[in-house]
C-alpha cells in the first residue's frame, strides 16, 4: 500500500482556484438565464392595449361598475378612446364573464353594442363614448366577492370592420380588457 503524501502548497492552491472558477461560471449562467429570460406571469384577462387594427386605434379603455339605485343591480361600463389615426368603420363592444369560478372559459353577458366612427370620431362628435352592459351583478354583495378575488374579471372584447351592415363573421378581434373592480357613485 502506497502512503499517502501531503499535497504541496501548489497542488492545493491549484485546488482552490479551480473550485472559485467553477462557482464563478456557474453563478454567471444562473444570472444570465435569469437576465434573459424574465418571466413575468400576466392574469388572463390582461387588456392588449393600446391597439392599431385596420380601421380602428385604441388608445385607452376604462371600466367600472355603477349601480342601479332602482334595482340595486351593479352595471359595468365602458368608455373606448380612439385615437387619432382611426379612420372609419364599426366597432362591436362584448361583454363577457368567465362561465364559472372554476373555468376560465368566458361567455358572452348581456347585449352587443354597435359603434360606428368616421374619421376617427363617434356618432357622438368626439373620439370617446362610453357603452353599459344590459346585464350586471345582483347585489353589492356578489360585486364585493368580485372585488375581493383575483381569478378571474369581467372583460369587455371589442371587434371591427369597414360596415356594421355585414355579418358578425366579418368582424375581426381588435381589444380586450378587463372591468376593473373599481364602484363608482351614480351621476346626481
Amino acid at each position: 500500500m502506497a502512503k499517502k503524501t501531503p499535497n504541496s502548497l501548489l497542488e492545493k492552491l491549484s485546488i482552490v482556484v479551480a473550485v472559485l472558477l467553477l462557482v464563478a461560471i456557474a453563478a454567471f449562467f444562473v444570472s444570465y438565464f435569469y437576465k434573459s429570460y424574465e418571466v413575468t406571469r400576466e392574469p388572463s384577462y390582461a387588456d392588449n392595449l393600446p391597439v392599431k387594427g385596420e380601421f380602428a386605434s385604441i388608445e385607452k379603455i376604462e371600466t367600472h361598475w355603477k349601480e342601479d339605485p332602482t334595482t340595486r343591480t351593479i352595471f359595468p361600463y365602458v368608455t373606448i378612446t380612439l385615437a387619432s389615426d382611426s379612420t372609419s368603420g364599426s366597432l362591436r363592444a362584448l361583454f363577457c364573464k368567465n362561465k364559472s369560478l372554476n373555468d376560465l372559459d368566458q361567455t358572452v353577458v348581456g347585449d352587443p353594442h354597435t359603434l360606428n366612427f368616421q374619421q376617427g370620431k363617434f356618432d357622438n362628435g368626439t373620439n370617446t363614448t362610453t357603452i353599459k352592459c344590459s346585464q350586471g351583478l345582483p347585489d353589492l354583495a356578489n360585486y364585493l366577492g368580485y372585488k375581493d378575488q383575483d381569478t378571474y374579471r369581467w372583460t369587455i372584447r371589442i371587434r371591427e370592420s369597414s360596415d356594421a351592415q355585414q355579418g358578425s363573421t366579418s368582424f375581426s378581434a381588435l381589444a380586450h380588457a378587463p372591468i376593473e373592480p373599481k364602484l363608482v357613485e351614480e351621476d346626481a
